[in-house]
């Protein structure tokens, strides 16, 4: 006569099966590294915001030199400067001072070199409200819960399907932490009315100035520079679309203003809102606002005052 399993064995077929499943979704975690908390993510960052991704990049310690900024500068990719440098790329998408301060006072560990970019929108906290303490808040999932979380499991198997079935870029490279981002197609036209629609809407509409982020970002680097951190301040590049735009607004006074600020509050630093590096071929076809890897490369030797190759 079949015997059937007792209370207890099913007990532990359902805990075995538990296990296992546990078990497979840990190593596929680890493999994968979806949200790049353990700084492997061979198929790059896929599932992650930058804001969650760039503090586990930067608790790595494989780098000496950091850049932040805005989604500008988030562009640069490090493998393309100076080589004396080891660089991470830290920055994220709609930066504001206070949270590149936080970043760096939380995260600069033993940074010997940082390059802060600056863009007058990060003054107008009507579009971009303040933003306190974002990632001095961020302490960051224990190893052992991020390999048994059921988000990440599903986000791996979402990187998979979508880095090795569909063959996708990713959105951001690890450990470097610079976004990924496809060139223009050959033959693309240039087309400057969403960006620029977009600018006027939010980021230079009713501009409420906000200087005190320019005050809380210099007590950051005053207390770096104390430490014995090459601190280099810069205002990215604008295209010629853009800076006219700017010249046609009410903001153009704030604009001003922000770039006097910059002088006044970082010493020695760069304005490049107006320079060589403004030229709309360095720019994509459809966004006047990012400029192109190679740009940013460039912009890097002039700030560290090389002469780019």
């Amino acid at each position: 006569m079949m015997q059937t399993p007792s209370s207890a064995g099913y007990l532990r077929i359902a805990l075995s099966v538990t296990a296992a499943v546990c078990a497979a979704a840990a190593v596929l975690t680890a493999v994968v590294d979806p949200f790049g908390r353990l700084g492997r993510a061979p198929w790059g960052l896929y599932a992650s915001t930058e804001r969650d991704a760039k503090p586990h990049l930067a608790r790595l310690g494989r780098h000496d030199a950091l850049i932040i900024g805005s989604s500008k500068t988030a562009i640069i990719d490090p493998a393309t400067l100076p080589a004396s440098w080891r660089f991470l790329n830290a920055s994220f998408a709609s930066a504001v001072p206070e949270e590149i301060a936080d970043f760096l006072d939380s995260y600069a560990g033993q940074t010997r070199l940082v390059l802060i970019g600056l863009d007058f929108y990060m003054m107008n906290e009507q579009g971009f409200p303040a933003s306190r303490g974002a990632f001095a808040a961020r302490g960051g999932q224990a190893v052992a819960s991020y390999l048994l979380s059921g988000s990440a499991a599903i986000a791996s198997l979402d990187t998979l399907w979508r880095a090795v079935v569909k063959g996708e870029p990713p959105g951001v490279a690890v450990p470097a932490g610079n976004r990924v981002k496809a060139d223009d197609a050959p033959g693309a036209q240039i087309d400057d009315r969403a960006t620029l629609a977009m600018l006027r809407a939010r980021h230079y509409r009713n501009v409420r100035y906000a200087e005190w982020r320019l005050a809380r970002l210099a007590e950051t680097v005053e207390r770096l520079q104390a430490r014995g951190v090459t601190v280099k301040v810069f205002i990215n590049p604008l295209t010629p679309v853009i800076y006219h735009l700017l010249q046609s607004l009410p903001a153009w006074q704030d604009f001003l203003r922000f770039r006097a600020d910059v002088a006044r509050y970082f010493p020695g630093s760069k304005d490049l809102s107006w320079s060589d590096l403004s030229d709309r071929n360095g720019f994509y076809a459809a966004d006047p606002f990012h400029y192109k890897p190679e740009v940013g490369r460039r912009l890097v030797a002039a700030v560290l005052g090389e002469v780019a190759p």
